[in-house]
């Protein structure tokens, strides 16, 4: 076993460019919603642009 390339594999699995965009949008919305209170839908909308131009890239 090439223990190497196992840590190497996972390691770019879990720091993949749709992981980091998940984790991005996750933290956005558990700040503004949780830590402020407030209720603002205009960050699913960004999210919904992000995702749009993602996918035809």
């Amino acid at each position: 076993m090439d223990w190497l390339q196992i840590l190497s594999n996972s390691a770019s699995s879990i720091i993949s460019p749709a992981t980091l965009g998940y984790a991005l949008a996750a933290l956005g919305l558990a700040v503004h919603f949780g830590y402020t209170g407030l209720i603002n839908m205009g960050i699913a909308g960004f999210m919904a642009v992000g995702a749009y131009g993602y996918a035809i890239s």
